[in-house]
């Protein structure tokens, strides 16, 4: 009777463990459910690639059936984002709760914010500028900078030359209005017209600058985010680089989409129209404010002129400033300036090199002041290892030193602040 008992009692402990023990894993089994919707969702796994079609028609199918069953035109906005990654793919829609820790094969969906999404995506860049074989302006400038960073850069080369002007030869060939416009029709088609950024610099012709201002409107028509960055390359040292029929183009149609511009002092002079004479003008400071002024009325609310002699303002001569305004939407400007040593020697692509970086940093810091510090820094540094290589200057070469941007790798990357900005002590009100 006494072993009996003591049999029925070892049962009943093994019934209860093993009932405690199945409510403990189906609790673990249980998914998940957020009470938040989250803003995308990754798929992770070894069968993703072949899993991948089955999930994103299965999605479509619960969107569509959530768009029917829903009043709301909001619904009808939903989109999908495929992230092409071979390893992690991201879906993103507006509504998706559903999916999420929803086991497909041995591919889980996980949810994750939209600032994570976002933090993650690679940003896209246009860069239509030049294109030398030889050397370092232009695109080869922008794009090496620019994938340093991070960013995706997709190319159109205003000219496919084999070294840049300043050599006694060149030769190769100018893009022309019929082939840009081809260029641009073939990326519309394939649905590809897809920027974070627009940056343009030379282009050489009017008729050019017409097919590039059509198809950033047409860019920055799909998001607000989107932000053009224009260097207007006209010329310097009161020379013209480009034909006349640039000059109406810029000021009617390019400024008027541009969200940054990074004009020197001589194309800030041909585009307002007005000589500046810094040195006979008893107010040297408000000249400078009110050339840029007057260029924000033309459209583009930050301007930066990236190097201006000091001793035109009555500063040092062995100095370079730097001038730039942002215009806020209450038509308050703020101004500042950011004086740095003059080297000597003569370089070519600065300004290329100079806007791709104010770029990135814009990208990175959201604020203009921090983005000026860093690119002029930055600048300053390739220009100082470029004269401490010295390589030879070849004999045909009449403009000076190639910027030696690989070598620069490492300044690029580290982005150290070697000069700070000095804020205007008024805000200039229209």
């Amino acid at each position: 009777m006494l072993r009996s008992s003591f049999l029925m009692l070892c049962f009943l402990t093994i019934l209860f463990i093993s009932s405690t023990y199945e409510k403990n894993v189906t609790s673990r089994k249980r998914p998940h459910t957020s009470r938040h919707k989250p803003a995308s969702i990754k798929l992770c796994g070894p069968t993703l690639v072949r899993m991948l079609d089955m999930v994103c028609d299965r999605a479509r199918q619960l969107l569509m059936k959530t768009q029917r069953s829903s009043s709301d035109s909001t619904y009808q906005k939903r989109q999908m984002i495929v992230d092409d990654d071979p390893f992690t793919r991201t879906l993103s829609v507006t509504d998706y709760a559903q999916f999420n820790n929803t086991l497909v094969g041995d591919c889980c969906l996980q949810a994750c914010s939209l600032e994570q999404y976002e933090s993650h995506r690679i940003p896209r860049v246009l860069s239509i500028q030049s294109h030398v074989v030889h050397g370092f302006v232009g695109n080869k400038c922008a794009a090496f900078i620019l994938q340093l960073y991070g960013f995706e850069v997709d190319i159109i080369n205003s000219v496919h030359f084999s070294n840049h002007t300043g050599y006694k030869t060149v030769k190769g060939s100018r893009l022309t209005a019929d082939e840009l416009e081809a260029i641009f029709q073939g990326l519309l088609i394939n649905e590809l017209l897809e920027y974070d950024y627009i940056l343009t610099g030379y282009m050489g012709s009017g008729e050019l600058l017409h097919v590039v201002a059509k198809y950033v409107r047409l860019i920055k028509s799909k998001s607000a985010h989107i932000k053009y960055i224009c260097d207007p390359v006209i010329g310097d040292n009161n020379k013209l680089y480009v034909d006349r029929s640039c000059i109406e183009v810029y000021k009617n149609e390019i400024l008027p989409l541009a969200d940054i511009v990074t004009p020197n002092d001589f194309e800030i002079e041909v585009l307002i129209g007005k000589e500046l004479d810094y040195k006979n003008d008893e107010n040297q400071e408000e000249v400078i404010w009110q050339s840029l002024r007057s260029l924000h009325k033309m459209g583009p609310s930050h301007i930066i002129i990236s190097s201006i002699s000091a001793d035109k303002t009555g500063g040092n001569q062995t100095m370079l400033q730097m001038r730039a305004s942002t215009q806020f939407l209450d038509n308050q400007y703020q101004t500042f300036q950011i004086d740095f040593p003059h080297l000597e020697g003569s370089f070519t692509g600065t300004g290329d090199s100079f806007s791709a970086l104010i770029l990135a940093w814009f990208h990175k810091e959201n604020n203009l002041i921090r983005a000026c510090e860093r690119s002029i820094s930055i600048l300053h540094q390739i220009l100082r290892k470029t004269i401490e290589i010295s390589k030879p200057i070849n004999t045909h070469n009449r403009c000076g030193h190639e910027l030696c941007l690989i070598e620069s790798k490492a300044i690029i990357e580290c982005g150290e602040i070697l000069f700070h900005a000095v804020l205007n002590d008024k805000h200039l009100s229209s």
